[in-house]
């Protein structure tokens, strides 16, 4: 993951991102993220936006896909 978020794009998401960013790309939603990892739907939400904006993606299904893509499942 650190290779395509440094070369493809040129940033680097935080180990929170990145730990959201995983579980988003296994199909949890923001409510099954946020009891995996003890943070708020509300805060699952605002980390996955920041990964959308960081990676230049509009919407969840994309991030999702770009993962997949990436296999950084």
């Amino acid at each position: 993951m650190e290779y395509l978020v440094s070369s493809k794009f040129g940033l680097e998401l935080t180990d929170k991102e990145k730990a959201v960013f995983r579980l988003l790309a296994k199909g949890y939603s923001n409510k099954d993220i946020g009891s995996g990892l003890n943070y708020r739907p509300r805060t699952v939400k605002k980390y996955v936006y920041t990964c959308m904006k960081k990676l230049g993606v509009r919407n969840r299904t994309q991030l999702a896909i770009l993962a997949n893509d990436n296999s950084l499942k």
